[in-house]
Protein backbone atom coordinates (compact mmCIF):
# COMPACT_ATOMS: atom_id res chain seq x y z
CA UNK A 1 0.00 0.00 0.00
CA UNK A 2 1.38 3.65 -0.57
CA UNK A 3 2.41 5.31 2.18
CA UNK A 4 1.58 8.90 3.45
CA UNK A 5 3.88 11.84 1.62
CA UNK A 6 6.14 13.61 3.91
CA UNK A 7 5.42 17.05 4.00
CA UNK A 8 8.83 18.35 5.64
CA UNK A 9 11.09 17.31 3.32
CA UNK A 10 9.35 17.30 -0.14
CA UNK A 11 9.97 13.98 -1.17
CA UNK A 12 7.45 11.54 -3.26
CA UNK A 13 6.78 8.79 -1.95
CA UNK A 14 8.18 5.27 -2.81
CA UNK A 15 5.67 3.08 -4.26
CA UNK A 16 6.59 -0.63 -2.98
CA UNK A 17 5.54 -3.21 -5.80
CA UNK A 18 4.73 -6.90 -4.89
CA UNK A 19 8.07 -9.28 -5.39
CA UNK A 20 5.75 -10.66 -8.60
CA UNK A 21 6.08 -7.54 -9.70
CA UNK A 22 9.66 -6.63 -11.94
CA UNK A 23 9.14 -3.22 -13.05
CA UNK A 24 9.92 -0.66 -10.31
CA UNK A 25 8.66 2.86 -10.95
CA UNK A 26 10.21 6.16 -9.76
CA UNK A 27 7.65 9.24 -9.46
CA UNK A 28 8.80 12.68 -10.41
CA UNK A 29 8.41 14.92 -7.20
CA UNK A 30 5.43 17.05 -6.92
CA UNK A 31 6.43 20.43 -6.66
CA UNK A 32 2.44 21.24 -5.48
CA UNK A 33 2.70 18.72 -2.36
CA UNK A 34 -0.33 17.29 -4.20
CA UNK A 35 -1.27 13.51 -3.86
CA UNK A 36 0.37 11.31 -7.40
CA UNK A 37 -2.26 9.53 -9.47
CA UNK A 38 -2.78 5.51 -8.30
CA UNK A 39 -0.84 3.92 -10.67
CA UNK A 40 -2.08 0.53 -12.33
CA UNK A 41 0.96 -2.21 -12.19
CA UNK A 42 2.14 -3.75 -15.66
CA UNK A 43 1.70 -7.16 -16.32
CA UNK A 44 5.20 -9.05 -15.75
CA UNK A 45 6.59 -10.25 -18.94
CA UNK A 46 6.42 -13.20 -20.21
CA UNK A 47 9.95 -15.48 -20.35
CA UNK A 48 11.90 -15.50 -23.45
CA UNK A 49 12.12 -18.84 -24.58
CA UNK A 50 16.13 -20.03 -25.74
CA UNK A 51 16.47 -21.01 -29.41
CA UNK A 52 19.18 -23.96 -29.92
CA UNK A 53 22.38 -22.96 -31.87
CA UNK A 54 21.43 -25.02 -34.11
CA UNK A 55 17.76 -23.70 -35.37
CA UNK A 56 19.16 -20.40 -35.27
CA UNK A 57 19.03 -19.02 -39.04
CA UNK A 58 22.94 -17.86 -40.28
CA UNK A 59 24.28 -14.47 -39.24
CA UNK A 60 24.05 -13.22 -42.43
CA UNK A 61 20.19 -13.20 -42.64
CA UNK A 62 19.79 -11.63 -39.31
CA UNK A 63 19.38 -7.84 -39.45
CA UNK A 64 20.26 -5.64 -36.79
CA UNK A 65 17.91 -3.57 -34.64
CA UNK A 66 17.52 -0.41 -35.41
CA UNK A 67 18.55 1.76 -31.98
CA UNK A 68 15.92 4.44 -32.63
CA UNK A 69 13.10 2.74 -33.20
CA UNK A 70 12.67 3.46 -37.10
CA UNK A 71 11.41 1.33 -39.92
CA UNK A 72 14.58 2.14 -42.69
CA UNK A 73 13.06 3.45 -45.88
CA UNK A 74 12.74 0.64 -48.51
CA UNK A 75 15.19 1.26 -51.47
CA UNK A 76 13.87 1.11 -54.92
CA UNK A 77 17.21 1.01 -56.93
CA UNK A 78 17.30 -1.35 -59.75
CA UNK A 79 19.26 -5.08 -59.30
CA UNK A 80 22.27 -4.81 -61.48
CA UNK A 81 21.90 -7.26 -64.73
CA UNK A 82 24.86 -9.02 -63.81
CA UNK A 83 26.56 -8.55 -60.39
CA UNK A 84 29.60 -8.77 -59.45
CA UNK A 85 31.83 -12.35 -59.57
CA UNK A 86 32.88 -11.88 -55.91
CA UNK A 87 29.17 -10.50 -54.66
CA UNK A 88 27.55 -13.20 -56.43
CA UNK A 89 30.08 -15.94 -54.70
CA UNK A 90 29.52 -14.47 -51.23
CA UNK A 91 25.52 -14.31 -51.63
CA UNK A 92 25.79 -18.04 -52.54
CA UNK A 93 27.96 -18.77 -49.14
CA UNK A 94 28.03 -22.64 -48.00
CA UNK A 95 24.47 -23.27 -50.10
CA UNK A 96 25.47 -22.68 -53.47
CA UNK A 97 29.10 -23.26 -54.30
CA UNK A 98 30.14 -27.14 -54.45
CA UNK A 99 33.26 -28.31 -52.20
CA UNK A 100 34.50 -30.55 -54.53
CA UNK A 101 37.92 -29.73 -55.67
CA UNK A 102 39.03 -30.25 -59.17
CA UNK A 103 41.56 -29.15 -61.64
CA UNK A 104 41.44 -28.29 -65.19
CA UNK A 105 44.32 -28.75 -67.67
CA UNK A 106 44.75 -25.38 -69.02
CA UNK A 107 44.53 -25.48 -73.29
CA UNK A 108 47.17 -24.55 -75.56
CA UNK A 109 45.91 -25.13 -78.88
CA UNK A 110 47.53 -28.60 -79.12
CA UNK A 111 44.95 -30.48 -77.87
CA UNK A 112 41.52 -31.85 -79.25
CA UNK A 113 39.10 -28.79 -78.92
CA UNK A 114 36.28 -30.61 -78.57
CA UNK A 115 37.30 -32.81 -75.74
CA UNK A 116 38.98 -30.02 -74.13
CA UNK A 117 35.46 -28.05 -74.02
CA UNK A 118 33.43 -30.84 -72.87
CA UNK A 119 35.37 -30.66 -70.13
CA UNK A 120 35.63 -27.53 -69.41
CA UNK A 121 31.01 -27.33 -69.37
CA UNK A 122 31.89 -30.54 -66.59
CA UNK A 123 33.94 -28.43 -64.48
CA UNK A 124 31.90 -25.21 -64.70
CA UNK A 125 28.52 -27.25 -63.90
CA UNK A 126 30.42 -29.08 -61.00
CA UNK A 127 31.39 -26.03 -59.40
CA UNK A 128 28.27 -24.39 -59.61
CA UNK A 129 29.12 -21.30 -61.88
CA UNK A 130 27.03 -19.09 -63.74
CA UNK A 131 27.66 -18.41 -67.58
CA UNK A 132 28.90 -14.92 -66.66
CA UNK A 133 31.74 -16.14 -64.30
CA UNK A 134 32.01 -19.19 -66.58
CA UNK A 135 32.83 -16.48 -69.22
CA UNK A 136 34.93 -14.29 -67.01
CA UNK A 137 36.87 -17.92 -66.20
CA UNK A 138 37.61 -18.66 -69.30
CA UNK A 139 40.97 -16.91 -70.27
CA UNK A 140 42.55 -17.79 -67.46
CA UNK A 141 42.54 -21.52 -68.43
CA UNK A 142 43.96 -20.26 -72.02
CA UNK A 143 47.74 -20.93 -72.66
CA UNK A 144 50.13 -19.89 -75.41
CA UNK A 145 48.39 -19.63 -78.87
CA UNK A 146 44.42 -20.33 -77.55
CA UNK A 147 45.05 -17.22 -74.86
CA UNK A 148 46.53 -14.97 -77.81
CA UNK A 149 43.52 -15.82 -79.77
CA UNK A 150 40.98 -14.63 -76.75
CA UNK A 151 42.60 -11.29 -76.47
CA UNK A 152 41.77 -10.91 -80.52
CA UNK A 153 37.97 -11.86 -80.23
CA UNK A 154 35.54 -9.33 -80.82
CA UNK A 155 33.11 -8.09 -77.77
CA UNK A 156 30.29 -9.35 -79.77
CA UNK A 157 31.48 -13.36 -79.48
CA UNK A 158 32.68 -13.23 -75.76
CA UNK A 159 28.97 -11.92 -74.88
CA UNK A 160 27.74 -15.58 -74.43
CA UNK A 161 29.05 -19.24 -74.07
CA UNK A 162 27.77 -20.47 -77.61
CA UNK A 163 29.48 -17.95 -79.32
CA UNK A 164 32.35 -18.78 -77.68
CA UNK A 165 32.24 -22.37 -78.57
CA UNK A 166 31.48 -21.95 -81.93
CA UNK A 167 34.18 -19.62 -82.32
CA UNK A 168 36.66 -21.90 -80.01
CA UNK A 169 35.82 -25.11 -82.20
CA UNK A 170 36.13 -23.51 -85.69
CA UNK A 171 39.56 -22.17 -84.76
CA UNK A 172 41.35 -25.25 -83.28
CA UNK A 173 39.02 -28.24 -84.64
CA UNK A 174 41.78 -30.46 -86.04
CA UNK A 175 42.60 -29.48 -89.83
CA UNK A 176 42.83 -33.29 -91.01
CA UNK A 177 40.09 -35.47 -91.35
CA UNK A 178 38.80 -38.33 -89.99
CA UNK A 179 38.93 -40.08 -93.57
CA UNK A 180 42.14 -39.37 -94.45
CA UNK A 181 43.58 -39.79 -91.04
CA UNK A 182 41.93 -43.52 -91.41
CA UNK A 183 43.27 -44.42 -94.96
CA UNK A 184 46.29 -43.48 -93.83
CA UNK A 185 46.72 -45.15 -90.39
CA UNK A 186 50.53 -45.99 -89.44
CA UNK A 187 51.67 -47.13 -86.15
CA UNK A 188 54.61 -44.78 -85.20
CA UNK A 189 58.03 -46.36 -84.42
CA UNK A 190 57.94 -45.06 -80.68
CA UNK A 191 53.84 -45.55 -80.38
CA UNK A 192 52.76 -47.98 -77.97
CA UNK A 193 49.86 -50.31 -79.00
CA UNK A 194 47.53 -48.76 -76.96
CA UNK A 195 48.01 -45.45 -78.02
CA UNK A 196 47.93 -46.51 -81.56
CA UNK A 197 44.52 -47.75 -81.35
CA UNK A 198 43.09 -44.86 -79.01
CA UNK A 199 44.14 -42.82 -82.16
CA UNK A 200 42.06 -44.71 -84.50
CA UNK A 201 39.10 -44.60 -82.30
CA UNK A 202 39.49 -40.81 -82.15
CA UNK A 203 39.07 -40.76 -86.03
CA UNK A 204 35.89 -42.66 -85.77
CA UNK A 205 34.40 -40.66 -83.11
CA UNK A 206 31.23 -40.20 -85.20
CA UNK A 207 31.09 -43.82 -85.77
CA UNK A 208 31.04 -43.08 -89.59
CA UNK A 209 32.95 -46.69 -90.33
CA UNK A 210 31.61 -50.20 -88.93
CA UNK A 211 33.80 -51.96 -86.49
CA UNK A 212 34.57 -54.71 -89.12
CA UNK A 213 36.36 -52.45 -91.25
CA UNK A 214 37.59 -50.74 -88.53
CA UNK A 215 39.55 -53.38 -87.35
CA UNK A 216 41.24 -54.28 -90.73
CA UNK A 217 42.33 -50.60 -91.00
CA UNK A 218 43.81 -50.75 -87.23
CA UNK A 219 45.87 -54.30 -87.66
CA UNK A 220 47.17 -53.68 -91.07
CA UNK A 221 49.03 -50.28 -90.18
CA UNK A 222 50.31 -52.18 -87.12
CA UNK A 223 53.80 -53.13 -87.00
CA UNK A 224 54.88 -56.18 -88.88
CA UNK A 225 56.09 -58.19 -85.74
CA UNK A 226 52.81 -57.64 -84.05
CA UNK A 227 50.16 -57.72 -86.75
CA UNK A 228 52.16 -61.52 -87.38
CA UNK A 229 50.85 -62.28 -83.69
CA UNK A 230 47.58 -60.40 -84.19
CA UNK A 231 46.28 -61.08 -87.71
CA UNK A 232 46.04 -64.89 -87.50
CA UNK A 233 43.72 -64.55 -84.18
CA UNK A 234 41.10 -62.85 -86.15
CA UNK A 235 39.91 -59.82 -83.79
CA UNK A 236 36.05 -59.54 -83.82
CA UNK A 237 36.21 -56.31 -81.99
CA UNK A 238 38.06 -52.97 -80.99
CA UNK A 239 38.18 -54.11 -77.56
CA UNK A 240 39.12 -58.11 -78.71
CA UNK A 241 42.05 -56.28 -80.66
CA UNK A 242 43.52 -54.04 -78.19
CA UNK A 243 44.33 -57.03 -75.50
CA UNK A 244 45.33 -59.37 -78.39
CA UNK A 245 47.78 -56.17 -79.74
CA UNK A 246 48.78 -55.74 -76.29
CA UNK A 247 50.03 -59.48 -76.03
CA UNK A 248 51.56 -59.58 -78.78
CA UNK A 249 53.58 -56.65 -78.16
CA UNK A 250 54.60 -57.69 -75.18
CA UNK A 251 56.18 -61.36 -76.87
CA UNK A 252 57.74 -58.86 -79.25
CA UNK A 253 59.46 -56.96 -76.56
CA UNK A 254 59.84 -60.37 -74.52
CA UNK A 255 61.96 -61.70 -78.08
CA UNK A 256 64.21 -58.53 -78.49
CA UNK A 257 65.26 -58.35 -74.84
CA UNK A 258 66.44 -62.09 -75.26
CA UNK A 259 68.23 -61.00 -78.85
CA UNK A 260 69.38 -58.47 -76.69
CA UNK A 261 71.12 -60.58 -73.99
CA UNK A 262 72.31 -63.01 -76.40
CA UNK A 263 74.18 -60.99 -78.63
CA UNK A 264 75.59 -58.41 -75.13
CA UNK A 265 77.19 -61.32 -74.37
CA UNK A 266 78.82 -62.84 -78.45
CA UNK A 267 79.57 -59.49 -78.27
CA UNK A 268 81.63 -59.18 -75.09
CA UNK A 269 82.99 -62.50 -75.78
CA UNK A 270 84.55 -61.68 -78.97
CA UNK A 271 85.46 -58.56 -77.40
CA UNK A 272 87.12 -60.05 -74.63
CA UNK A 273 89.25 -62.45 -77.22
CA UNK A 274 90.36 -59.80 -78.96
CA UNK A 275 92.04 -57.74 -76.68
CA UNK A 276 93.50 -61.42 -75.25
CA UNK A 277 95.11 -62.32 -78.71
CA UNK A 278 96.11 -58.03 -79.10
CA UNK A 279 97.96 -58.96 -75.76
CA UNK A 280 99.77 -62.17 -77.03
CA UNK A 281 100.75 -60.31 -79.95
CA UNK A 282 102.48 -57.54 -78.74
CA UNK A 283 104.24 -59.75 -75.82
CA UNK A 284 105.25 -62.07 -79.11
CA UNK A 285 106.47 -58.92 -81.19
CA UNK A 286 108.51 -57.62 -78.15
CA UNK A 287 110.30 -60.85 -77.33
CA UNK A 288 111.26 -61.06 -81.30
CA UNK A 289 112.72 -57.61 -81.19
CA UNK A 290 114.54 -58.31 -77.94
CA UNK A 291 116.30 -61.47 -79.62
CA UNK A 292 116.84 -59.85 -82.85
CA UNK A 293 118.57 -56.43 -81.67
CA UNK A 294 121.95 -55.90 -82.64
CA UNK A 295 124.67 -54.95 -80.10
CA UNK A 296 125.63 -51.16 -79.14
CA UNK A 297 128.91 -51.44 -80.94
CA UNK A 298 127.86 -52.08 -84.20
CA UNK A 299 124.80 -50.43 -84.54
CA UNK A 300 126.15 -47.40 -86.03
CA UNK A 301 127.75 -49.75 -88.71
CA UNK A 302 124.44 -51.47 -89.26
CA UNK A 303 122.79 -48.04 -89.55
CA UNK A 304 125.20 -46.55 -92.44
CA UNK A 305 124.83 -50.48 -94.13
CA UNK A 306 121.30 -50.76 -94.22
CA UNK A 307 120.84 -46.45 -95.41
CA UNK A 308 123.69 -47.49 -98.67
CA UNK A 309 121.71 -50.83 -98.95
CA UNK A 310 118.12 -48.56 -99.17
CA UNK A 311 119.70 -45.95 -101.42
CA UNK A 312 120.85 -48.44 -104.29
CA UNK A 313 118.04 -50.09 -104.15
CA UNK A 314 115.84 -47.42 -104.37
CA UNK A 315 117.70 -45.33 -106.81
CA UNK A 316 119.23 -47.34 -109.40
CA UNK A 317 120.30 -44.81 -111.79
CA UNK A 318 122.93 -43.80 -109.13
CA UNK A 319 125.14 -47.37 -109.31
CA UNK A 320 128.48 -47.23 -110.72
CA UNK A 321 128.02 -50.35 -113.34
CA UNK A 322 126.12 -49.65 -116.41
CA UNK A 323 123.20 -51.65 -117.83
CA UNK A 324 123.99 -53.79 -120.71
CA UNK A 325 123.19 -53.38 -124.05
CA UNK A 326 119.73 -54.50 -125.91
CA UNK A 327 119.53 -58.23 -127.11
CA UNK A 328 119.41 -57.38 -130.77
CA UNK A 329 117.71 -60.87 -132.76
CA UNK A 330 119.22 -62.34 -135.80
CA UNK A 331 117.83 -64.53 -138.34
CA UNK A 332 119.32 -68.33 -139.01
CA UNK A 333 120.50 -68.66 -142.95
CA UNK A 334 119.77 -72.41 -142.20
CA UNK A 335 116.09 -72.21 -142.41
CA UNK A 336 115.47 -71.30 -146.22
CA UNK A 337 117.49 -74.10 -146.75
CA UNK A 338 115.41 -76.22 -144.83
CA UNK A 339 111.71 -74.89 -146.07
CA UNK A 340 113.03 -76.21 -149.26
CA UNK A 341 114.14 -79.29 -147.75
CA UNK A 342 110.34 -80.06 -146.71
CA UNK A 343 108.89 -79.09 -149.77
CA UNK A 344 111.12 -81.55 -151.84
CA UNK A 345 109.23 -85.12 -152.54
CA UNK A 346 110.92 -88.74 -151.70
CA UNK A 347 111.53 -91.39 -153.97
CA UNK A 348 109.73 -93.47 -152.16
CA UNK A 349 106.76 -91.15 -151.97
CA UNK A 350 106.91 -91.20 -156.18
CA UNK A 351 106.99 -95.06 -156.29
CA UNK A 352 103.77 -95.20 -153.90
CA UNK A 353 101.75 -92.72 -155.85
CA UNK A 354 102.36 -94.09 -159.33
CA UNK A 355 100.66 -97.84 -157.30
CA UNK A 356 97.58 -96.05 -156.65
CA UNK A 357 96.90 -94.80 -160.02
CA UNK A 358 97.62 -98.02 -161.20
CA UNK A 359 95.13 -99.54 -159.74
CA UNK A 360 92.56 -96.70 -160.60
CA UNK A 361 92.92 -96.70 -164.05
Amino acid sequence: MPQPMNAHNGEAPLIEIAPEEIVQVHQPPNNENQAPEPLVPEPAPEPVQQIPEQQQAPAHLIQAIQPTGTVPAQSHAAVPAQPPFQNQSNQQGHFGRSKVHVNLTHYNGSMDAAQWWTTFIAFVTLQRIEEWDAILCFPFYLDGIAKQWWHMLDTSVTNSLSNIKTAFLNRFRALEEDDVGLTNLRQLENESVTEYIHRALSYNKDKSVVDKYLIKLTYRGMKEHIQQIVVPQNPISMNDLLTKAVTAEMTVNMKKTNNTSVEETIHKAISSLENSMSERLANHFQSVAAITTPPQNNKQEINNSSAYNQQMCFNPYQQPFQMPPPYMYTPVQQQSVQYRATNAVSPTNEAATEQLSEQQT
